[in-house]
C-alpha cells in the first residue's frame, strides 16, 4: 500500500500527535497515582493533559511536514542544477566569459604546463 505524499504528511502530523498524548496521558496517570492523589482527579487531569498535548502534537507535526516538504523542494532544485562533473570543468579551471575583464586572469592548469 503506497500513500501518496500529502496522505503520508498528513499521517505523519496524526502518528505525532497521537504519541505525545497517549504519553502524555500515561504521564499523568503514573504521575497522580504515584503521588496519591485520588482515582478521579488523577483521571481527569490525564485526559485534559491528553488533549494538552494532542493539541501540541498536532503543531509539532504540521512543523515536522513543512520541513520535509522544504527539504524534499530543495533536493528537487539542486536536481535540476547541473554538476560541475557533469558540464565537464576541471578543478582550477577559469570559465571563460563574453564581459572583457579589467584583470588578466590566466588558466592555472596553461601557465604550470
Amino acid at each position: 500500500m503506497s500513500l501518496s505524499p500529502h496522505e503520508s504528511q498528513h499521517s505523519m502530523r496524526r502518528l505525532t500527535a497521537g504519541v505525545l498524548s497517549l504519553s502524555g496521558f500515561l504521564v499523568a496517570i503514573l504521575s497522580g497515582l504515584h503521588a496519591g492523589n485520588p482515582t478521579g482527579s488523577v483521571i481527569v487531569t490525564a485526559m485534559v493533559c491528553m488533549v494538552v498535548c494532542h493539541i501540541a502534537g498536532s503543531l509539532l507535526g504540521l512543523v515536522l511536514e513543512n520541513v520535509l516538504t522544504e527539504h524534499r523542494r530543495t533536493l528537487t532544485i539542486d536536481e535540476m542544477h547541473e554538476s560541475p562533473v557533469e558540464t565537464g570543468i576541471e578543478v582550477g579551471e577559469f570559465i571563460e566569459s563574453d564581459q572583457a575583464s579589467d584583470t588578466d586572469q590566466t588558466d592555472p592548469v596553461k601557465a604550470a604546463a
